[in-house]
């Protein structure tokens, strides 16, 4: 939701009417005056396609047992009460400035895409890419860092198996279905704000490259084997911080074969055994 203040917050829709939106925000119920609103994004839905990932036969049992399930325990409804939100009470961040021509920065008109995009990513990959049961984080990702066209090719195809981030490998039994429904303009935007975002930085994804990937569509799922290995990110030093010092302490060591020695122990070590055992006789 876009203030007319200049604020911003972002939440789950609970219900709408003419006069306000009520939404849950960070666990918070909030009711939102639309006289405040400047703008907002139609609500998305975090769950991705499953046409991919069950068959119609566990389709049909797993629709069959949720409607099964009956929770109700003939208990009324506790009251949910929604707290109205004063706009002015929220941080106006700064208004980013635009690109100059010819620049690599990403344009924030395509980063405020990406942004809005990102609400469905970051139900699995939490919503500052810290990473969640449901997904691996994307801040600092050597995957998110690296060459676009692995990004693409997982938004068109999905991903299953294991994935190994910063070290760490990750298995998710589902895995990450295909958005092949975005448009290119919005895979490319959401790309590019997750390259940008959670103390990322990389080039922007073009929308033209999003397109030149299309015929990606439709083949199986992606395993990480599939994709370009990127390079393993590597932590920069805090702004100020002194250099790494390198040990010198053995740089004037020579490197030498050790096998001679080891042969050597070995044909004394057989000699101990033999007269050892010609003693014992």
């Amino acid at each position: 939701v876009d203030f007319k203040n200049g604020a911003s917050l972002t939440g789950n829709l609970i219900a709408e009417s003419k006069d306000h939106l009520d939404i849950d925000a960070t666990g918070k119920l909030l009711r939102i005056s639309r006289s405040d609103i400047a703008s907002f994004t139609p609500p998305v839905s975090p769950m991705p396609p499953m046409g991919d990932l069950l068959n119609p036969g566990e389709l049909r049992d797993m629709i069959a047992w949720l409607a099964s399930l009956n929770q109700s325990d003939g208990k009324p409804e506790p009251a949910v009460t929604f707290v109205s939100l004063d706009p002015t009470m929220l941080t106006v961040a700064d208004k980013p400035a635009a690109a100059a021509p010819g620049s690599t920065a990403p344009d924030p008109a395509i980063m405020k895409l990406g942004q809005q995009q990102f609400l469905l990513c970051g139900a699995c990959h939490g919503q500052q890419g810290e990473g969640t049961a449901a997904g691996p984080p994307l801040a600092g990702s050597e995957w998110v860092m690296g060459p676009e066209e692995n990004l693409i090719r997982i938004q068109l195809r999905g991903l299953q198996g294991p994935i190994t981030v910063k070290g760490q490998e990750y298995i998710f039994p589902a895995g990450m279905g295909a958005l092949a429904y975005q448009t290119d303009d919005q895979i490319s935007a959401v790309l590019t704000y997750v390259r940008n975002s959670f103390g990322n930085a990389a080039p922007p994804v073009a929308a033209a490259a999003v397109a030149a990937l299309r015929g990606e569509v439709g083949k199986p799922m992606l395993t990480a084997a599939e994709l370009i290995p990127p390079v393993a990110a590597v932590p920069k030093p805090a702004a100020g911080a002194a250099p790494a010092m390198v040990s010198t302490k053995y740089q004037a060591l020579v490197l030498e074969s050790t096998l001679p020695k080891w042969v050597a122990a070995a044909v004394l070590l057989g000699l101990l055994a033999f007269m050892a055992q010609a003693f014992r006789k």
